[in-house]
């Protein structure tokens, strides 16, 4: 019903972002979890689509162990990454490009998203298969970057790029970005970054928006 309201209320931009959020709960409720390194120690965890631009939150599945709320369409569908998005972009049209980080990514997603015509563009666990092997063996100077074609039909980009601080690269994957390399003003100097990279930084912070307002006191949002 919350959700029902929400999609309603408002439909999102073109760029959204599907995340972990969780919400603060110290009652009793079977699925409750501990986590003692968030901020919320003990909370009830929900995926969540939250468009990029405002972190508006337009629809959440919530964990209830192992069997998670998800869509009836998705019970064909093996991949527990497949159902999650399957469920979560039930209100959406086609044509949405969606950020999400590693937790999500294989090529099983990227195929499904595909075929419904969605876009996406997150980060990549090197351990999950059909990426290219030559991004386990990237060692990459200081803001170097390489770009690799994604195994099979999907045409998909992979981008491997050495941020100063890191000790290892950001290895990311897009259906939709280029090998566009662009300038992006920092504190005190002009870097060179694949705009791969520039556009997840910018794109992914939805729902980490949208737990910022839900954290602040109602006094500060009515004043």
């Amino acid at each position: 019903m919350m959700c029902s309201n929400f999609q309603k209320a408002c439909y999102p931009f073109e760029e959204v972002a599907i995340d972990e959020m969780v919400i603060g709960f110290k009652g009793r409720f079977g699925p409750l979890q501990y986590n003692p390194s968030k901020p919320e120690k003990h909370h009830i965890q929900n995926y969540g689509l939250c468009d990029s631009s405002t972190g508006y939150v337009i629809n959440l599945i919530t964990y209830y162990g192992s069997d998670p709320s998800y869509s009836d369409s998705s019970n064909s569908i093996t991949s527990h990454a497949v159902k999650i998005f399957d469920t979560l972009l039930q209100p959406l049209e086609s044509g949405h490009h969606i950020f999400a980080d590693r937790y999500y990514t294989s090529t099983d997603l990227l195929e499904y998203l595909t075929q419904k015509r969605f876009y996406y563009t997150g980060t990549v666990n090197l351990a999950r298969k059909n990426f290219p092997a030559e991004l386990k063996k990237q060692k990459l100077r200081h803001r170097e970057t390489q770009f690799y074609k994604c195994v099979g039909n999907i045409g998909a980009l992979c981008v491997a790029w050495q941020d100063k601080k890191a000790k290892k690269p950001c290895i990311m994957v897009s259906t939709k970005s280029t090998n566009r390399i662009i300038n992006v003003q920092q504190k005190r100097s002009v870097v060179e970054k694949p705009e791969m990279v520039h556009d997840y930084n910018m794109m992914m912070n939805g729902c980490d928006r949208a737990d910022q307002i839900k954290s602040m006191n109602i006094r500060n949002c009515t004043n």
